[in-house]
């Protein structure tokens, strides 16, 4: 019996089944957050199917701590802001 060919992935659609670009990928890449599953002859990166749900786990812890930081630094823009009007 013979087994079933891995389906690989490009890195677009891999970006595209986590909701990224695909230069987020490579970054993710160049600072080791992620290993593709090897590379075609002209340098392009592969990946299967079990790695998008492993990165999608990762991505939703990522994107968590984004989110947080990110009102984090609105809530500090909003105060600056009501500092600048009291002073006025």
């Amino acid at each position: 019996m013979r087994e079933e060919p891995i389906k690989l992935l490009s890195t677009r659609q891999f970006a595209d089944r986590l909701e990224v670009v695909s230069e987020t990928v490579r970054r993710w890449i160049k600072s080791g957050l992620i290993k593709p599953y090897g590379k075609t002859v002209a340098g392009h990166y592969r990946f299967t199917e079990a790695q998008v749900q492993e990165a999608l786990n990762r991505y939703q812890v990522i994107h968590k701590s984004q989110s947080f930081d990110i009102s984090r630094h609105v809530q500090t823009a909003l105060q600056k802001v009501k500092m600048r009007r009291r002073a006025s």
